[in-house]
């Protein structure tokens, strides 16, 4: 990559023009300083097949084939922080950005409206890493991150640090994958002593990828949370839309996730909560039969899911759920006997049929040797032997759970 450092570079009636600042720059702006100040620390282009790096007086500075180059020189070269712009185009990337302490890593729009197909910056990465590590403190925003490289396993957006003090700041990121293919959109992993809390993620939307938000502990570091993290998100097509995973780790507690899940025929899971005390504020739709839009893993406890969806596998403690539709129910049913009739349907009134239930007789007709089965409608008792004539002398207490 060619730096600039006492070289200007003019666009004008379609030439080019370099010159050495000194008297001339300072002529030129001896009445105001500031006439050609731009809003931004670097603004970053593409001027036919080389990426460029403007300054805050419009001095290229870097350029380069490679705009991660380019888009790097500029970050490193802000001490105190700052705004790198990457105009509306496309840039392709062979090697990781890491953005910064107080720098914003910010795209441009095209027309009105932050809507999922709204034209935008595009990244498109070329190699198999990380392809934007953001740390503490940092931010990126108006962005379009996809992928340009097969096998990809890495993340878009990677964060392995971050406190309260120094938060970071994601804002309409959309990223864009292979219909149900490897790696993560954004994934949050603790690699060393260190803990990740404070995140904010506000409208990002996706397509693809095997995770959409993904947390991931550390055994090695068992002692360091994922904690107060706050996500907004639009997803469409994942295998697991949003994955915790402690991994041995420490604690996944506090994070707070609402969003909308356009499921498929591919996808594995809604949410997968492997933590504590974390919000759910979700809709799901088109969740594949026999998949589940949420599910709780053995040790999780205290998680709080609400909204729109079919079907939760829970296997934690103390989860609550509230939604529209039933996933628990239980009840009083009474029955008269015939003398004849050995079957007797119970309606539960669940989404789906449940994984758990119980059948408990509280009248003695209603004692006889009987089996218990399920479907996803009813509650089926069979007796051995019909139980004898009565009026309401069959009476049962029923419990059942998705």
């Amino acid at each position: 990559m060619e730096r600039k450092e006492d070289i200007g570079r003019m666009h004008t009636a379609g030439l080019t023009i370099d010159f050495e600042y000194g008297e001339l720059w300072r002529g030129l702006h001896r009445s105001n300083p500031l006439s050609f100040k731009k809003p931004f620390s670097f603004t970053v282009y593409k001027d036919r097949d080389v990426y460029m790096a403007e300054d805050w007086r419009g001095r290229v500075r870097y350029e380069d084939d490679d705009a991660s180059e380019v888009i790097q020189g500029g970050i490193d070269a802000l001490s105190d922080g700052g705004t790198i712009f990457l105009k509306f185009g496309r840039y392709n990337l062979y090697s990781k950005l890491t953005v910064k302490e107080g720098v914003l890593l910010k795209g441009e729009y095209v027309g009105s409206g932050a809507y999922p197909g709204s034209p935008r910056t595009l990244l498109v990465n070329y190699f198999d890493d990380h392809v934007i590590e953001l740390e503490p403190g940092s931010a990126v925003e108006d962005i379009h991150i996809a992928k340009g490289v097969d096998p990809f396993t890495h993340s878009m957006i990677h964060i392995t640090e971050c406190d309260f003090n120094k938060p970071i700041w994601i804002r309409d990121v959309f990223g864009s994958s292979d219909l149900y293919s490897d790696g993560d959109f954004i994934l949050l992993e603790i690699t060393k002593s260190a803990n990740i809390i404070g995140v904010i993620a506000e409208g990002l939307r996706w397509y693809g990828f095997e995770n959409g938000i993904h947390l991931l502990g550390n055994p090695d570091y068992s002692g360091n949370v994922i904690s107060g993290n706050i996500f907004t998100f639009m997803g469409k097509y994942s295998y697991i839309f949003v994955k915790m995973e402690r991994n041995g780790g420490g604690y996944q507690s506090g994070n707070k996730f609402t969003g909308i899940m356009q499921c498929g025929s591919g996808t594995e899971r809604g949410v997968v909560i492997d933590g504590n005390a974390n919000e759910f504020h979700i809709s799901s739709f088109d969740i594949p039969s026999g998949k589940y839009d949420v599910e709780v893993v053995s040790g999780a406890r205290g998680n709080i899911v609400s909204g729109w969806f079919a079907s939760v596998l829970d296997n934690g403690t103390r989860t609550k759920i509230i939604c529209p539709y039933h996933f628990e129910n239980s009840g009083i049913a009474v029955f008269s006997g015939d003398g004849t009739t050995t079957t007797f349907n119970i309606e539960h009134g669940l989404v789906s049929t449940p994984s758990k239930y119980g059948v408990d007789p509280l009248t003695p007709d209603a004692h006889g040797s009987k089996t218990i089965t399920v479907d996803d409608t009813y509650i089926t008792i069979t007796f051995d032997t019909a139980p004898p004539s009565g009026t309401d002398n069959l009476k049962f207490s029923w419990w059942a759970k998705v």
